[in-house]
This record gives structure tokens, sequence and C-alpha cells, in this order.
């Protein structure tokens, strides 16, 4: 497929996609693509104080290295409680059977959280520790056994989402190679006609035609000159009993007989042929 998940999504509607969900369920959430891009809606204590910190900051990114590579190794579900004390959980979007992304689900509680344990951080840190501990009380507990259906919701609206973004691509991209191909097809109809319009006048000034007949269907094509040899009306419908009729009546058997033998692969004889307005073509070949 050759596509990377930012081509084919709306990171900005996605965006407030996860924050309603967020709003909806208290759990925060994330699609993560192969190349580390993020459309995300994270907690606070992440947001405001995990994040902005350099050393926790790398410890956040560790936890969701390691969530990544395990859904790499082709497991469809993984859970992670990082340095910092948060749990993950992360499954893999898959598109035409390419793993182009993961769904998170995070930061979250599995119990309730240690005083000691983030005391200990906030000091290490250097955070406020009123304003962290506020922050640590927004995060949800949840029950291991519920994380697989959020999930589960979370790739699935991913991936519907991604599918229509890719069909929407392969149609544009049709649409891009249709206007090419029509533009090849006026410019290729444009060189015919400046051809035909000098082989028009070319016919002209040499007083002669050319003609091609369909024997399957029994059309009959002639040149702009051919038609005013025959004096006919140009663009008149044509057949071979039409041109034949056109034939002086002397030789009108001897032109039918040699284009019967010619269709069944004998030759055909150039004539100078009669008409009944006496005009004359000269060397009519087939």
């Amino acid at each position: 497929m050759q596509h990377k998940l930012a081509e084919l999504i709306d990171a900005e509607k996605t965006q407030e996609t996860l924050a309603r969900f967020r709003d909806a369920v208290g759990i925060s959430a994330a699609i993560i693509d192969l190349q580390g891009n993020v459309t995300t809606s994270w907690q606070r204590i992440c947001t405001d104080f995990h994040g902005v910190n350099p050393t926790a900051c790398k410890r956040c990114i560790e936890s969701d290295t390691m969530l990544a590579n395990e859904l790499m190794q082709g497991k469809r579900f993984s859970l992670h409680r990082c340095h910092n004390g948060l749990t993950d959980a992360a499954s893999p979007i898959i598109i035409e059977g390419e793993h182009l992304a993961n769904a998170f689900i995070g930061q979250f509680l599995t119990e309730k959280p240690d005083p000691d344990f983030f005391s200990l951080r906030a000091e290490q840190y250097g955070f406020n520790k009123s304003d962290y501990f506020q922050a640590l009380s927004q995060v949800p507990i949840l029950d291991p056994e519920a994380l697989p259906p959020l999930l589960l919701f979370l790739t699935s609206f991913a991936e519907m989402t991604a599918r229509l973004g890719l069909r929407q691509l392969r149609q544009l991209k049709t649409e891009k190679e249709l206007r090419r191909a029509r533009l090849k097809l006026e410019v290729q109809n444009q060189e015919l006609h400046a051809s035909q319009e000098v082989l028009n006048r070319a016919q002209a000034v040499a007083n002669t035609g050319n003609w091609r007949l369909d024997a399957r269907h029994n059309v009959l094509s002639w040149s702009d000159q051919t038609y005013r040899i025959f004096s006919i009306l140009i663009g008149s419908p044509l057949t071979y009993e039409a041109f034949l009729a056109k034939v002086h009546l002397e030789d009108r058997k001897m032109v039918d007989r040699s284009w019967q033998a010619a269709l069944y692969g004998g030759p055909y004889n150039t004539y100078e042929v009669v008409c009944f307005d006496s005009c004359r073509v000269s060397h009519i070949d087939i």
C-alpha cells in the first residue's frame, strides 16, 4: 500500500474525536504511527508534568517504545507500566494487512496510587507536589479486563477512518489519471486533425483520394476528396453497394469480381473507373 497514516486521516478531526472519547469515558487515548507522529489527548499529569521534564519524558518514550516493539512482534494487545508509575495499553492498527500505527489507552492506574512513590517522583523532578497530586487524582483507575473492548473500539475507529482516507486517495489518483488520459487524447486528436487537414489539402491539389472498407460491417470510409470525385455530399453514409452503384455499368461486374476475389485472398488490380457523371477516378487500390 505504501501510505502513511498521516496521509489517510484528518489529524485535527481525529484529535477532536479522541478528546470527546476522553471526556465521555474518562480515559485518554492516542494514535501513534510508526514514524512517531502522535494524535493524542493525554492525561494532564503527562502533558503538564511528565512531558515537560526531560528525565520523566524520556521514561515515557521508553514505555511507548516497549509497547510498540511488542506490537511489532505480532501481539494484538500490550500492557505496560512505565517508570513514572502509570499504565498504558496498546493495539496495532492494521490496514489491508499492513501495520500502519498503534492505538494507545493511557494513562491510567490499575490500583490506587502509592502516595510515597509519587511523592518521591515529585521531589525527583522538581514538581509542585500539591499540583502534581491534583493531576494524579484525575488519572482513572481501571480494571485491566475492561481494556480490550476499549482498544477494539479505538482500533476499529482508526481503521475505518484510514480505509475511508485510502479510498479517497485512490479515487483522487484515478481521477488524476483520467484527466491525464483525456488531455493526452485531446492532444492526439488535435494532432490527428492537423494531419488529416494536411492530407485533405494534398489530395485536393492532386485530385486523388483515399478510402477504407470495413468488410465485416460493410462500412465504407472516404476522404473528403473521394466524396468530391464521386460527386457525393461529404459525410454521407456509405457502403460497398453505394460505391459500386457509382461505378460505370460496363466496369461494375469486373470491379465486383475483383473485390470478391480479394476477400478470399486473391489479388485486386488497379483500374480506371468511369462514374455516371463522367468523372474519372484513376488507381483505385485495395
